[in-house]
């Protein structure tokens, strides 16, 4: 009778611990370090989003939720230290231990679009903008609450089912600017009634 030897086990839930990583982890995890050696950091502030610090930071919402370990990018807090990683040219490869090389696939960042659609506003027409977002969705592009969609919380039929982020952007400026003139006058409406 010829015994097999067994990889050994985790003593608290008795899983098989792999005893050597495959060569794709390991050139994973090294990258994922390389990557995270060569980066910033910055403390999150009182109403920072990740979309509104992925735009000042010239990288994307899906590399800081990675760098970070995010699972939930529209819930960050105030006083912890972000990671900010390399900037928006490079691609993220995703860390998983049971891909192989081949099957995991790469994330090529596509924040220029979005960011270009962003009009360029004066320090209190931006304040302004920022404080609805922050108050509205914390910045991101895919909450929804009811009929309402993403960063502006915008009902869903001035979207006219486009629901992009360059489409979000552009819709709500020209909501802002057709009734109310400019987003002060938006943030003194939201600041009355809880809404604009």
């Amino acid at each position: 009778m010829e015994i097999n030897q067994l990889p050994p086990l985790d003593s608290t839930n008795h899983q098989v611990i792999n005893p050597k990583p495959a060569a794709s982890q390991q050139a994973a995890f090294t990258d994922a370090l390389n990557q995270a050696q060569s980066t910033d950091s910055t403390t999150i502030q009182w109403g920072d989003t990740l979309s509104a610090l992925a735009v000042k930071y010239h990288t994307t919402v899906a590399q800081l939720a990675t760098a970070n370990h995010i699972s939930n990018p529209d819930m960050i807090y105030a006083g912890n230290q972000l990671i900010v990683p390399g900037t928006a040219n490079e691609t993220v490869a995703p860390v998983n231990p049971d891909a192989t090389a081949t099957a995991a696939p790469t994330l090529t960042t596509a924040s220029a679009p979005v960011t270009s659609m962003v009009p360029a506003l004066d320090a209190a027409e931006s304040s302004a903008r920022d404080y609805i977002v922050t108050h509205e969705s914390h910045g991101s592009y895919t909450v929804r609450n009811g009929k309402y969609i993403g960063k502006y919380q915008l009902d869903q039929s001035y979207l006219n089912g486009d629901f992009s982020p360059a489409n979000q952007e552009r819709v709500a400026q020209d909501y802002v600017s057709k009734r109310y003139g400019s987003w002060a006058n938006a943030m003194a409406h939201w600041k009355t009634h809880q809404w604009y």
